[in-house]
């Protein structure tokens, strides 16, 4: 196993992005967010500071990240963190997020 990203403290979640190549996660602690770096570990790139996100998943197709946070529900951003918007607010623990074409 190679260890890709070595300054990621707490990760809980990752997302592949095979259309450019990069790997997003997630840190799970205050002051964590989002991140993102090529296949290769170059490239580090903080997309959002947001405290406590839980598990990210992408939309490729339309250029979203859809993401969990504890406490305050599933939210999207764009692929670059901007557009933020709350899709739904917190009825239960959510602890993943997943997006599929069917």
């Amino acid at each position: 196993m190679e260890t890709i990203v070595p300054s990621v403290s707490n990760p809980a979640d990752v997302a592949i992005d095979s259309l450019y190549e990069h790997l997003y996660w997630t840190e799970r602690i205050r002051g964590g967010g989002i991140g993102r770096c090529n296949y290769d570990g170059s490239n580090i790139t903080v997309i959002m500071k947001e405290d406590y996100i839980w598990s990210v998943t992408l939309d490729l197709e339309n250029s979203w990240m859809y993401y969990n946070m504890i406490g305050i529900g599933i939210k999207r951003a764009s692929l670059n963190g901007s557009d933020r918007e709350i899709i739904q607010l917190k009825k239960h623990q959510i602890v993943a997020v997943t997006f599929g074409m069917f």
